[in-house]
């Protein structure tokens, strides 16, 4: 369409609902290729998750959003396994081919994965769990400058549209509830992504971290606090900048 000159495409009401059900149905053919390259596979899967939000806040949770979601975390964690991940993943980053959420998701589970191997509990249990966790976590949000506020100080000095300080307070407690449709979500990932800003709830930014939160929500935490400043970095990150992201994080 767009190399045929088109500039504009409307899509009646009454049709939204065929005309997303096409594009889904052509997405999960096109994710269970095995011949796409490591590139071809993450454009795709973010264009697939971009589908994802559509469905589930325009159409609802039905048999094809579970279907796209399903091809989306597979072909994600095939993903995952190339080598040349990080790679792929800072070159369409910085030529701008990947959404906001998309790579917020993406870069978080990829550090997870790597950061859990450290760990003594780690397993490919575990794994399965930060996959759909931070495929997951912010789900119940659309806009990119909703899922960058992380704490009470960005959210006093946002100017919120009507009920979208509400949305903001309440995403990981809604996101939870979200993912409980699932029927696939491995054990206990509603329960993460309930904790996954610190609090037990799912309600607001605590000051502090709550020791009562799980160790992988702690991990979650700092991870994801990380991830959301090196989106915010200009270009290609350098070693000052990757400590002054430290140096902020310290509270933590």
């Amino acid at each position: 369409y767009i190399s045929s000159g088109l500039s504009e495409f409307f899509i009646s009401k009454e049709c939204f609902p065929r005309f997303v059900n096409f594009v889904t149905d052509q997405l999960v053919t096109q994710l269970e290729q095995a011949s796409l390259t490591g590139k071809e596979r993450l454009q795709l899967t973010a264009e697939s998750y971009e589908v994802t939000l559509d469905r589930i806040h325009s159409l609802g949770i039905d048999d094809a959003t579970i279907e796209i979601v399903q091809g989306n975390i597979k072909s994600m964690q095939s993903s995952l396994k190339e080598g040349t991940t990080l790679s792929d993943f800072l070159q369409l980053l910085r030529a701008n081919q990947l959404s906001y959420l998309y790579a917020h998701s993406y870069l978080t589970c990829l550090l997870l994965h790597a950061i859990v191997d450290s760990f003594p509990w780690k397993s490919n249990q575990v794994k399965d769990k930060l996959t759909y966790l931070a495929y997951f976590h912010d789900i119940s949000l659309r806009e990119d400058h909703l899922v960058k506020i992380n704490s009470n100080q960005i959210a006093d000095v946002h100017e919120f549209k009507k009920g979208e300080r509400d949305r903001v307070l309440n995403h990981a407690l809604t996101s939870s509830q979200i993912v409980d449709r699932f029927m696939e979500v491995p054990l206990g990932v509603a329960l993460l992504i309930k904790e996954h800003h610190g609090t037990k709830s799912g309600v607001g930014f605590p000051e502090t971290l709550n020791l009562a939160i799980s160790p992988i929500s702690m991990m979650f935490v700092v991870v994801e606090h990380f991830v959301g400043n090196f989106l915010e970095l200009q270009g290609d990150a350098n070693k000052e900048q990757l400590v002054d992201i430290f140096e902020k994080m310290k509270p933590l």
